[in-house]
């Protein structure tokens, strides 16, 4: 059972008899919407040094989202699970931050092997498709950083600007 799934049934059994959601899709809705999510040290230092980029050529910083969070965090699984980085299936990651986040301009630079943070960013800086979305006009991300069982880092990051 995934780690997600396990936390979203925790969730639901202590608060199932004392809440006042009518349903389990408005507890769901709670628990997706809620900042149970947060960034580990590695992820809020690329977070913070891609803001610094951005803010370092009059750029606004993003703001970190928890559902471009999840979403990212589920890419990272599809990837390592494939074996490779890829872009497969962005239209829905796309939807999905629309419904959820309201999102009208979507964006990801997807990544692996690089050992350090301040490398990965370097690399998606001298590509001009990854640039390009980095100095974009997006308002919000999220940024996961997997490890697979080999310790090979994945990473995925997610942009987007709400309506």
């Amino acid at each position: 059972m995934k780690c997600s799934n396990l936390l979203s049934i925790l969730f639901l059994a202590i608060f199932a008899s004392c809440s006042t959601y009518e349903t389990v899709e408005e507890q769901e809705e709670l628990f997706e919407s809620t900042s149970f999510l947060e960034m580990n040290s590695s992820e809020a230092l690329l977070f913070d040094i891609i803001n610094e980029h951005r803010i370092s050529i009059g750029l606004n910083a993003l703001q970190f989202d928890s559902a471009a969070y999840q979403v990212a965090q589920r890419h990272n699984a599809y990837m390592i699970n494939a074996n490779r980085i890829s872009h497969e299936h962005f239209s829905d990651r796309a939807s999905e931050l629309n419904k959820k986040a309201n999102a009208i301009s979507v964006g990801e630079n997807v990544a692996r092997s690089f050992p350090t943070e301040k490398g990965v960013l370097q690399a998606w800086l001298n590509s001009p498709t990854h640039k390009a979305t980095i100095e974009s006009d997006y308002t919000h991300t999220g940024i996961s950083i997997t490890i697979n069982p080999n310790g090979e880092p994945y990473f995925t990051q997610m942009f987007f600007s709400k309506m």
